[in-house]
């Protein structure tokens, strides 16, 4: 039997197991708006960096690089989890279409297995 937590702030430290579906999908979702957003700050900062001086636009071109950087590894982990769900996809049809063609060819041969022992059978009398 689980315990309630004694305090309120125990009881927001208290996670689920296992992350909902819910859950996935918004981590995702903000995940590539975190990404898209980034790129366009990285972007303006550029822009603004071309009215500073050398040292201090070292440092800023520094950091935008970085944030570029974590901005495409975001987006290629949410492309690759779209192009994962798409591959799933397409290997739970190519199994469905299988198992079917499977289960129609065992009664086919079924059919002729019966056939031809009739046949057989019909032969011997």
């Amino acid at each position: 039997m689980a315990t309630e937590p004694k305090t309120p702030e125990a009881a927001l430290a208290v996670e689920p197991a296992v992350p909902s579906l819910l859950d996935s999908y918004f981590t995702r979702w903000y995940e590539a708006v975190f990404a898209e957003e980034g790129l366009k700050l990285a972007s303006s900062v550029q822009v603004f960096s071309k009215q500073l001086k050398d040292d201090d636009k070292f440092m800023l071109l520094l950091e935008i690089n970085k944030l570029v950087l974590l901005c495409y590894q975001l987006q290629t982990v949410d492309q690759s989890i779209t192009k994962t769900r798409g591959i799933m996809a397409i290997f739970n049809q190519l199994l469905s279409f299988c198992y079917k063609l499977l289960k129609k060819l065992q009664v086919e041969n079924h059919r002729w297995i019966s056939d031809r022992n009739k046949d057989s059978v019909d032969c011997k009398t």
